[in-house]
């Protein structure tokens, strides 16, 4: 349905990072566009006032498990500013684009949510369950994805993997006549 829909129609049903794209298509092919510089500016605005706002809100409501949130968010932030900076300088001078170094922030989010991941997965295995192992090997898996080598990572996806296992014992014997 997008390559039907303008950057305009993209805009107004608050598609904005969609919109985004599309007017950069069309700006590539005719920098001329007017109109597309327009809903680019407008779009490119919209959508990181939205993210910072997400960010912000999240920030103040003092949740422990934000990072993630702010990590992804940020990663978007970077791929919209990417994907608007390969335009010519002129048409970032009329959009005021202004370039911002979003890797701080990123490493930041990024080592605060392994943090918590690895101190959630922790208190879990604490409980001494393996229903709570279970869970806390998921979280183990996701500081993982975050630092392949944080702290004793690789030992506690083990341990948990360990203790969340279920252990049967079946008893086969051949009671046939033969």
């Amino acid at each position: 349905f997008q390559a039907c829909s303008s950057s305009a129609s993209l805009l107004r049903k608050g598609r904005y990072d969609e919109s985004i794209t599309k007017s950069v298509r069309k700006i590539q092919r005719k920098p001329e566009k007017f109109k597309e510089v327009q809903n680019l500016e407008q779009a490119y605005r919209i959508a990181n006032q939205k993210s910072l706002d997400r960010i912000n809100f999240l920030r103040v409501s003092g949740q422990p498990d934000i990072w993630d949130e702010i990590f992804k968010i940020y990663l978007v932030m970077k791929n919209r500013q990417e994907r608007v900076r390969i335009l010519p300088v002129d048409i970032l001078n009329a959009i005021n684009f202004k370039y911002v170094n979003y890797d701080e922030e990123i490493v930041s989010a990024q080592k605060k949510a392994a943090e918590f991941y690895y101190a959630y997965g922790m208190s879990l295995m604490e409980r001494g369950d393996r229903f709570n192992a279970r869970e806390a090997y998921n979280y183990f898996l996701k500081v993982k994805n975050y630092y392949n080598a944080y702290k004793d990572i690789d030992f506690q996806i083990k341990n948990a993997y360990d203790n969340g296992q279920t252990y049967i014992a079946v008893d086969m014997s051949n009671s046939s006549m033969t």
